[in-house]
């Protein structure tokens, strides 16, 4: 693993993530979140399709690199900002959600696999990496990983990890007051 503090950490097996999170006093983002914050947009009440906008030509982020793979460090791409102001969420890393990969409740498009064999056996990953596709970058992708991932395979893993709290949290609260003023 890298240990470069400029860029994101990578292959970090969803447990600890997780863990780490709470320690924090925070969690991993549910998948709903994480899609809200990559791409509604409150100026025009729209959904993007792309965390910078609704054209693949709009996507100015760290993906499409399989054969010279290069992590950067975050905030490096000004055209991978979402219109929150969350950056990266298009390429470098894909980051952990907390969710099993099973069909959303009332979708009509199938599953890859029944979900017999998903489930409790992958978790959710949102956003692209430096290995991805601009179709991977959509913030509608999930991708999946199995939650048994051996020790000499995690250092092949592009996923990292986001923190969140609750908007009814004290903290959200507190920041949203002192900016206010």
């Amino acid at each position: 693993l890298i240990n470069n503090p400029n860029l994101p950490a990578v292959g970090i097996p969803y447990e600890d993530a997780a863990e780490y999170a709470k320690s924090e006093g925070k969690r991993l983002p549910t998948e709903q979140e994480w899609e809200k914050a990559a791409s509604w947009d409150p100026a025009s009440q729209a959904k993007r399709q792309w965390p910078a906008g609704d054209k693949p030509t709009a996507v100015s982020a760290n993906l499409g690199r399989k054969q010279v793979p290069k992590l950067v460090a975050g905030g490096t791409f000004a055209g991978d900002v979402s219109p929150f102001g969350v950056r990266d969420m298009a390429g470098n890393v894909s980051d952990w959600v907390d969710a099993f990969y099973i069909a959303y409740e009332d979708n009509a498009a199938a599953n890859p696999k029944p979900d017999a064999e998903f489930g409790a056996k992958f978790r959710v990953t949102r956003g692209g990496s430096i290995r991805s596709d601009i179709d991977q970058a959509r913030t509608t992708y999930r991708g999946l990983v199995p939650l048994e991932v051996n020790e000499e395979n995690r250092k092949f893993m592009l996923v990292g990890m986001r923190c969140a709290v609750s908007a009814d949290d004290p903290r959200i609260r507190e920041f949203l007051r002192k900016r206010i003023k």
